[in-house]
């Protein structure tokens, strides 16, 4: 989608509006080069390196567009720890939205109040402590405002509102709570259109279900029988289609014949019924919070079920756009589903180029460190604007990425237990020859199995590992490390490969086991095979070697780091995927001649300089 588009005048001053701070004293030529690209091309995207200064362009296009425009400007975020790190970074520029579950609830008293995130909000139409967003006034005069409300209230009198994906879409988007921004800023922009698949996959259990239809059965409903025969039509589909622990997509078949049953469901009527009781029965909206947050969440929910299933069909006018599967969940013990069985169902939206044109600003700047193929991420998005590739400021000689010639394909089909002990056993020993030589260590993996087994041989080998379970969180252990604990950190993609920081000495050298190729039995998998075929491959390749180059940014966090990753399986050397996946200016750093040891050896070398 080319986007039509009428120059504004703010554009013209980006580089006045450029942030000095204690740690920012002057603009570098790059980051001049970044502010030229938006300031003539308005609509744009920006593929810079790690450490290239993103954050302080942001901020100055921000406030140059805040200047003129007379409604808030938007800075989306992908998660609460980015979030927090610009706000310490920018305290007086910033106005900062967090989750409902940042903030507790002022309904239920002052003993053990609960996070505004698990109370039927919506239902407590009489709460004292309500805030009115127009007026910022109380529902009760005096009452103490509720924290989450007045910090919305408070945030939309900003002039940068810097929050998530989740709030912009539910805010503006869906809530139509604000005018569309003057620009909208999208840090981290390879992860969009994942961003809002999160944003739209609902799931329901039958035993929630079942307890949304004792509660309606309390309040007398007229909606009870309706939500009880689709409860019913969910259990028998989903135990008739599945195997325990194996999702599976439903037919269409069954979409229709739970579409049947869902649409006999006024939920409208249901609302203000459910409004009506909460109101005649203040102490059991108290009581029984948890219950009334599950029917509040199942209300909302029900229309989105609906709209997800429609789409989740294939007419043959158009494709399959959403996909919808059940699954069925074994817990011993379960007395509330009948074989001691839980039956999910789980709606996931999937076509989001109209949610991302809807989402877009008067002008939009979308920034990341791995855009990759510019074909592939207009296919996922749907945007198709002009783009500025950054050469990193950095040498590629203070940085390796070695392919090893003598280290196993790890795909499942390729390799054995046996490989996979043998190669996490060579990084142990790598990385206590790495340990005696000053150095420390990351190592991520893909799935969890494989994490388990490197943290024990690791531990076997002598090595300090972290890693997390046990009442330890990821990024309490990345917490741990960074400040100088262990030897080793070990962890998986979806947690350490982005999102933190790991500079100077703090782990020189990255292991990276394998391409985080999606599991071919999974819905998803299942779902863009049928929509994509085979040129489901070019977005997965997409996925995986962006995943895998942002792993390699953890330690290039400035023009002083010196850094390496060695990737393991040879899945990376297959049809050039590591490489041609690399922009330019890193292809240099590309060493695949090299056995492991080798590559070690050279390893420490470069890390003496």
């Amino acid at each position: 989608m080319r986007m039509n588009y009428q120059k504004p005048l703010w554009l013209s001053g980006l580089a006045t509006h450029f942030p000095r701070t204690s740690t920012i004293q002057t603009m570098r030529a790059d980051q001049q080069s970044m502010l030229d690209f938006v300031s003539e091309h308005g609509n744009s995207i920006i593929e810079a390196p790690t450490g290239a200064g993103k954050t302080a362009v942001e901020l100055a296009i921000l406030k140059a567009a805040a200047e003129y425009s007379t409604t808030p400007v938007f800075w989306i975020v992908p998660n609460k720890t980015v979030l927090q790190q610009i706000a310490e970074e920018f305290p007086d520029d910033v106005s900062v939205i967090y989750g409902r579950n940042e903030h507790e609830c002022l309904y239920y008293g002052e003993d053990d109040r609960p996070s505004a995130h698990d109370v039927p909000c919506s239902l407590l139409q009489k709460c004292a402590h309500r805030v009115d967003q127009k007026t910022g006034d109380t529902h009760e005069e005096k009452a103490v405002p509720c924290p989450y409300l007045q910090a919305k209230y408070e945030a939309k009198k900003g002039k940068i509102i810097l929050c998530t994906m989740a709030f912009y879409l539910f805010s503006y988007v869906f809530g139509h709570e604000f005018e569309q921004p003057e620009v909208l800023v999208v840090d981290e922009a390879h992860r969009l259109a994942d961003s809002i698949r999160s944003v739209l996959t609902y799931s329901i259990t039958d035993v929630h279900l079942q307890r949304g239809v004792e509660l309606l059965q309390s309040m007398s409903s007229s909606q009870t029988a309706s939500l009880k025969k689709f409860r019913s039509a969910m259990v028998r589909i989903v135990k008739k289609n599945g195997e325990p622990r194996l999702p599976k997509l439903l037919s269409d078949a069954d979409l229709i014949n739970l579409l049947t049953k869902l649409e006999l469901i006024n939920t409208e009527k249901l609302y203000a019924e459910t409004l009506e009781w909460v109101g005649e029965t203040a102490v059991e909206a108290r009581v029984n919070s948890e219950s009334f947050k599950r029917l509040e969440v199942l209300i909302r929910d029900l229309k989105r079920y609906l709209r997800g299933m429609k789409f989740s069909l294939a007419p043959k006018n158009r494709p399959q756009l959403d996909y919808t599967y059940g699954e069925v969940l074994v817990e011993e013990g379960n007395k509330q589903s009948s074989g001691n069985s839980t039956y999910r169902l789980t709606v996931c939206g999937y076509h989001v180029k109209p949610l991302i044109a809807k989402m877009l600003g008067k002008t939009t700047v979308l920034l990341s460190a791995t855009i990759g193929d510019n074909r592939v991420f207009e296919f996922i998005t749907g945007l198709k604007l002009d783009c500025l590739r950054m050469k990193s400021r950095f040498s590629n000689r203070r940085t390796r990425l070695f392919m090893p010639t003598d280290t196993p394909n790890l795909a499942k089909s390729k390799s054995t237990t046996r490989d996979r002990n043998k190669v996490i056993r060579k990084i142990a020993a790598a990385s206590v020859k790495l340990r005696d030589a000053g150095h420390r260590v990351l190592v991520v993996t893909i799935s969890n199995v494989e994490r388990d087994r490197t943290y024990d041989f690791c531990r076997e080998a002598g090595l300090n590992v972290l890693s997390y379970g046990n009442g330890s969180t990821a990024r309490e252990s990345a917490g741990k490390f960074r400040d100088g604990g262990g030897d080793i950190l070990v962890g998986t993609a979806a947690n350490y490969a982005e999102g933190i920081d790991l500079p100077g000495k703090t782990a020189p050298v990255i292991f990276y086991f394998r391409p985080g190729y999606p599991n071919p039995h999974s819905p998803s998998s299942q779902f863009e095979e049928r929509r994509f075929g085979r040129g489901r491959w070019a977005i997965w390749n997409w996925r995986v070697v962006a995943k895998a180059l942002q792993a390699r940014g953890r330690n290039i966090r400035g023009t002083g780091d010196r850094g390496v990753t060695i990737f393991i399986s040879q899945q990376f050397r297959t049809n050039g995927l590591l490489y041609n996946g690399l922009p330019p200016w890193l292809q240099g750093a590309y060493k695949n001649d090299r056995t492991f040891d080798q590559s070690i050896n050279d390893t420490i070398e470069l890390l003496k300089t």
